[in-house]
């Protein structure tokens, strides 16, 4: 070329006089993984915008948990160190008590969820946003196996199924999401939980999924079913078997037709 640098130098006098421009954020960095981009950044503008939150209220460091980007997340946490910066980064929190934890468990990021347990403890997995949901139910919520797995794999099953505190059953997650996966794990760790209170976990998951009181087999086998089936298409309703100990109520089923059709088949 002629002139190697003319594109740069049309592309500076641009911004010095089109306002309409948008610039790349620390955000936009931390959203594609591009670690090298986010490190020239900070160098130029300094530690303080891994602070900043975007138009959402997110900080740089929840979109990288989001995006599942590890290697951008270790790299904070490094350059944290590194400037000797009172800030945890991987506190942050989202507008409605979102953690990184939650963002990761609903985008199915095992790696990232490992990272942070490593970085803090096992604590980040049994946090609440301002719903009651724990990273559990964001996982429950988009069907993530191998992440409800990896939770199991920290803390019993009563943790997960029978929580203290408040906020919805895995199973009513499962349930409203459709989730038939979950669903089957589910019924797999009440297997795990002592025979005694077996009954008792059920039930409280199955109440609080908006269903009565049934047998652990016929509440499960039945919450699959429903979860499969369109919840307001009468006739897919009409070839399910309903558990006469399990009839549904008003939180499961909101068509009074249809709910009519389904508590007349128990």
């Amino acid at each position: 070329r002629i002139f190697p640098h003319a594109e740069r130098l049309v592309l500076c006098i641009r911004l010095m006089y089109d306002t309409e421009i948008k610039l790349p954020t620390a955000h936009d960095f931390c959203y594609t993984g591009n670690v090298t981009n986010l490190n020239m950044m900070i160098e130029q503008c300094g530690f303080d915008i891994l602070n900043q939150e975007n138009e959402s209220g997110w900080t740089p460091a929840l979109v990288a948990a989001r995006c599942g980007h590890v290697d951008v997340l270790r790299f904070l946490m490094m350059k944290s160190t590194s400037v000797a910066s009172t800030t945890n980064l991987l506190a942050a929190k989202t507008k409605f008590g979102g953690s990184p934890a939650h963002l990761a468990a609903r985008g199915g990021w095992v790696d990232v969820l490992r990272f942070l347990v490593a970085e803090q403890s096992t604590a980040v997995l049994t946090e609440r946003d301002d719903d009651g949901w724990q990273p559990a139910h964001s996982a429950a919520q988009g069907g993530h196996i191998e992440v409800l797995r990896f939770i199991a794999s920290h803390q019993s099953a009563m943790q997960m199924l029978n929580p203290d505190g408040p906020g919805p059953s895995l199973m009513a997650v499962a349930v409203k999401y459709r989730q038939q996966h979950v669903l089957a794990l589910i019924h797999e760790l009440i297997g795990t939980v002592p025979v005694s209170i077996q009954g008792e976990v059920a039930g409280y998951n199955i109440n609080k999924a908006g269903l009565s009181d049934g047998t652990i087999r016929q509440g499960n086998d039945f919450l699959m079913r429903l979860a499969d089936a369109e919840a307001r298409d009468s006739k897919t309703l009409a070839q399910l078997t309903v558990p006469a100990a399990v009839p549904c109520r008003d939180a499961c089923i909101r068509d009074d037709a249809v709910r009519q059709q389904v508590q007349s088949l128990a």
